[in-house]
């Protein structure tokens, strides 16, 4: 039944057909902090599974 719902995916579709630049600013910037948010801590994990990165 939860994945019958739906998603920002498309809620962002449907802010696209209606011409609705909020929304579509504001799902671009949940993506955009998700994606960053993302690989700043793959790359804080990827030092303690591999102890020969050091960052400087």
């Amino acid at each position: 039944v939860v994945f019958a719902w739906p998603g920002l995916a498309r809620f962002a579709v449907e802010a696209v057909w209606t011409n609705n630049f909020t929304v579509l600013a504001v799902v671009t910037l949940m993506f955009t902090a998700a994606f960053i948010v993302l690989n700043f801590l793959v790359d804080i994990l990827y030092s303690f599974i591999d102890p020969r990165i050091r960052y400087s």
